[in-house]
């Protein structure tokens, strides 16, 4: 084989080997992607995609508030809420825990940050806010109705069922639902 054929043939093998190489490397970068996507707690898919944006762009202007006025709790709440909104709950719940530190009276910091905490799965941290939230507006019927979700998550009926009747007696017709389907598959529970 002549000499430049040879040169040939190890720059094809090169060109080659660079391509499967480009192409693996592509491979790796969508499994991470999809991997990363999967574990991710922002579960936003089926956001309208213009309501994304509005959200993102809430949050960059919330940001820009807490840099001038770091020490108003609002901006904190707004943006904690605007992270549940998007379901990232770690974030939601760390902004929503600084509005609640800075103004520890507000009983909706407590009532969107049991919300994340319910969404996670951490039913007995939702009911502590929610308890907090009750206690500093007992009329406040979502707070009723979202401790009543942790409780009936739990097990825990006959406290699920008091707190519903509570929401529904507060105005929540929604709650007369839960009520019906605890009686429905529990009337031992409803005496």
């Amino acid at each position: 084989m002549s000499e430049s054929k040879k040169f040939e043939f190890k720059e094809s093998i090169g060109r080659n080997q660079r391509i499967i190489v480009a192409i693996i490397a592509i491979i790796i970068l969508i499994v991470i992607r999809l991997l990363f996507v999967k574990k991710s707690n922002v579960g936003v898919e089926g956001l309208n995609p213009k309501v994304r944006l509005a959200y993102e762009q809430d949050i960059k202007n919330y940001t820009k508030e807490i840099e001038k006025n770091p020490k108003n709790p609002h901006f904190r709440y707004n943006r904690g809420t605007t992270y549940l909104n998007l379901k990232d709950y770690d974030r939601a719940i760390a902004d929503l825990s600084q509005a609640i530190a800075m103004d520890p009276n507000v009983g909706h910091f407590y009532l969107n940050r049991a919300t994340a905490w319910f969404e996670k799965g951490k039913f007995n941290k939702a009911i502590e806010d929610n308890t907090k939230a009750i206690a500093l507006d007992s009329k406040n019927a979502s707070a009723w109705y979202n401790r009543g979700r942790a409780h009936l998550q739990k097990g825990e009926k006959n406290k699920a069922l008091r707190n519903f009747k509570e929401a529904q007696r507060l105005g929540i017709k929604y709650a007369k639902t839960a009520i019906e389907e605890i009686k429905k598959t529990s009337p031992q529970e409803t005496e």
